[in-house]
């Protein structure tokens, strides 16, 4: 079968890319199944380890997820824009529903916990 652990953000992508290519699948073979059934399994397992619900607020789950994928600001600027990258990493704006979306899909964050409520400090002119 071939199943690998994940270990880091990079298997957790590759991992998720295959479980995307198998459910696109019109027809499984048994051992397809099953594959899929493994890989769901260590992608949830890998996920509360990474992502622990109780865990971290928004910003400082991005933060800690963009320091073990070597990411840096700029990356998360590509995504969401310079501006908004910036004001949240500093926690001066809140998420928007499109940045929630644009993160979680490219990050592989659940979007459940990037919604959470977390404090915004205005910054003062």
């Amino acid at each position: 079968m071939g199943i690998i652990s994940i270990r880091n953000a990079r298997d957790h992508k590759a991992a998720l890319r295959e479980i995307d290519k198998l459910l696109a699948a019109r027809k499984l073979t048994e051992e397809q199944s099953r594959r899929l059934d493994a890989l769901t399994i260590l992608v949830d397992a890998y996920e509360e380890k990474a992502f622990p619900m109780g865990g971290l607020d928004p910003v400082d789950l991005i933060k800690a997820h963009m320091s073990d994928s070597g990411r840096t600001q700029k990356d998360l600027a590509d995504l969401i824009g310079p501006a908004l990258a910036s004001l949240v990493l500093s926690r001066q704006r809140a998420l928007s529903l499109e940045a929630i979306r644009t993160i979680s899909a490219a990050l592989g964050i659940p979007a459940d916990l990037l919604i959470r409520h977390y404090e915004v400090t205005a910054k003062r002119a």
